[in-house]
């Protein structure tokens, strides 16, 4: 499926999410001793998403914000037991300034999604291939985009490591998620979704708030595959 807007439609679809209550605004600044506030924010998001026919729109404003986003979508798919699924949009806002969206549901069992990514063919004999793309803090934004396009495009599906404490390194994966309708194939492009798995990421209370039972590991790894957007969030999504 093709799609072809103006930039003013575009933008309004855009100025229409502003104004949606359901938009959860992640922290952009950082607090002395408050290092899980990404659980806070996961925890709203689990609980959105798991309501009936449930989404969420995360917006975030700045490079520890869209870090703080990062972590808490990762938080959440791993607490909720369920793949959190998101695509990645920019956001106009005025004085020329630009914000991100995170437009998340959970569409599946983990079962499910990793019956999926078990499809993505990526040749045993191509160890370079096999590799997660891995980002630092100085990798480019565009070129990591068409990367992820790349390897979607040769193997249906692209994985991404991160190191979850590193703001810059969250943020330009966020980035080039954003790009991805730039980037991608122009027929799939705008489909192209996001699941964050967090290993090592452990919990021995069942009591959600508790976050000092919380252990996380070193690094996290987001998942892009093609899902296509269900029919009743579809007028959410801006192109």
């Amino acid at each position: 499926m093709l799609w072809r807007v103006s930039a003013t439609r575009s933008f309004r679809s855009a100025r229409r999410f502003c104004d949606d209550s359901r938009i959860l605004w992640a922290p952009g600044m950082r607090q002395v001793g408050d290092d899980q506030c990404h659980v806070r924010l996961g925890g709203k998001i689990r609980l959105m998403c798991t309501e009936p026919n449930g989404y969420c729109v995360v917006g975030a404003r700045g490079e520890v914000a869209v870090a703080n986003a990062m972590r808490s979508l990762a938080w959440a798919s791993e607490v909720a037991q369920s793949p959190l699924d998101f695509k990645v949009r920019w956001q106009e806002e005025p004085g020329d300034m630009r914000s991100l969206r995170f437009f998340c549901d959970i569409p599946e069992t983990w079962t499910q999604w990793k019956q999926r990514w078990a499809m993505v063919e990526i040749p045993e004999n191509d160890k370079n291939e096999k590799k997660p793309l891995d980002v630092t803090p100085y990798t480019d934004v565009t070129k990591l985009s068409i990367a992820i396009s790349m390897r979607h495009r040769k193997y249906s599906g692209a994985a991404i490591k991160m190191n979850p404490m590193n703001d810059t390194v969250l943020s330009i994966v966020a980035k080039a998620l954003a790009s991805l309708p730039h980037t991608g194939r122009e027929e799939v492009a705008h489909e192209l979704s996001c699941v964050i798995k967090w290993p090592g990421l452990k919990k021995d209370s069942k009591d959600l708030k508790d976050s000092k039972q919380i252990q996380a590991g070193k690094f996290i790894y987001g998942h892009v595959m093609w899902r296509p957007t269900r029919q009743d969030h579809a007028e959410r999504l801006p192109s």
